[in-house]
């Protein structure tokens, strides 16, 4: 067994491979999980942190999100690619070399890498700064809030994410070019997504609709895309998940609501993914909610206009101060392709769960040949 030079310790991470239901490229950590040893020889920051495969030489990219010695805790997402269905898998994570320090972003084992080239956003939805938060992937996407604080960051499923007042907060990601594989502009053919992201409601707050994920607008005259949460109806409420694909001159053509009631009625944090496939005749529109497919939709329209002159890509309402999400959302990914039903399992488990997702091992040392004196 190799060691990775210069480091004087790691633990072992072993995936569950009951917990893995197919191939990801990608996996948290917890870094509480860990043992008391790693706190007390980690660097603040988490800079000297290295992940190698089971060999313990070959590095892997890793992003290092959080890791605060103050309060033992720290969140690191890094590139499992092999991780497997059959068998557990071990990965080794280092640390303790003082004169470390982190990888640029877009370095060969840096954050910028842990991310398949069909991630075309991650947002891990920390502040940034308390005006804007951090797009993980090579796409640069930073969000801006609309001013500091709004929204604001709080704790959320995995460390902190973004806690919208359902009056008028929302982050705008960038240019709607960027993103117009979303209403299929850049395929008209064959395009493919999955949105995929925590969030909660406040059930205090009833009675509108509340934007989650957007490149449309508060009309559907706009192309884009336009998904969100229906509350507009008191008695009884609605609860609903909706999903829009415009197509400017022809609006709405691809549009799917779900029935009464499938969002759970309480303020926990869910995981909801949705996904459009143009190219299966049938059921090519799916939502899920924790893992558990609430519908299905058979969705085709006219050819898309590539319209990308208005309208930037907003999390958390519908164009700029509309129809403002009210509750959290966090780990927010958009990706150019369907994942797979296994992916989403896979990614479930990691996050909702990771402490039987992962078997973390004791601190191991190197060892040291003692010097003898004659």
């Amino acid at each position: 067994m190799g060691w990775y030079p210069d480091w004087p310790y790691r633990v072992a991470i072993t995936s569950q491979n009951a917990k893995v239901a197919g191939a990801v490229t990608n996996a948290y950590i917890d870094l509480s999980e860990l043992p008391a040893g790693f706190w007390a020889n980690v660097q603040n920051g988490g800079g000297d942190i290295r992940i190698t495969q089971s060999d313990g030489e070959t590095e892997v990219a890793r992003e290092i999100v959080s890791c605060d010695t103050g309060t033992d805790t720290g969140e690191v997402h890094f590139d499992c690619t092999g991780i497997q269905t059959g068998s557990d898998v071990i990965w080794y994570l280092y640390y303790g070399n003082a004169a470390a320090s982190d990888y640029a972003e877009d370095a060969t084992y840096g954050r910028e890498a842990v991310w398949d080239a069909n991630h075309k956003g991650v947002w891990h939805m920390k502040d940034l700064t308390t005006s804007s938060i951090l797009d993980s992937t090579s796409g640069d996407f930073d969000g801006a809030k609309r001013l500091a604080n709004e929204p604001i960051e709080a704790a959320a499923k995995i460390g902190n994410g973004q806690y919208y007042d359902g009056l008028n907060d929302y982050i705008q990601i960038g240019d709607k070019a960027d993103f117009k594989f979303l209403h299929g502009a850049l395929d008209t053919s064959n395009f493919q997504t999955t949105l995929a992201f925590w969030m909660s409601n406040d059930i205090a707050e009833p009675n509108d609709l509340h934007g989650l994920i957007s490149t449309g607008g508060a009309t559907e005259s706009v192309d884009g895309i336009d998904f969100f949460f229906d509350d507009r109806f008191s008695v009884p409420r609605s609860r609903r998940l909706g999903y829009l694909i415009n197509r400017g001159a022809s609006p709405s053509v691809l549009s799917w609501l779900s029935d009464d009631n499938v969002y759970p009625n309480d303020t926990n944090l869910h995981f909801v993914v949705a996904t459009y496939d143009q190219s299966l005749g049938a059921d090519n529109m799916k939502v899920y909610i924790d893992n558990v497919l609430i519908d299905t939709e058979t969705k085709t329209g006219q050819t898309p206009s590539t319209d990308d002159s208005v309208n930037e890509l907003h999390l958390g309402s519908i164009g700029s101060e509309v129809f403002s999400h009210d509750g959290l959302q966090d780990e927010v990914r958009i990706s150019d392709t369907v994942r797979s039903v296994n992916w989403m399992t896979t990614v479930w488990n990691n996050q909702n769960d990771p402490s039987t997702f992962w078997s973390v091992g004791s601190e191991e040392a190197v060892f040291t040949q003692p010097v003898i004196m004659i």
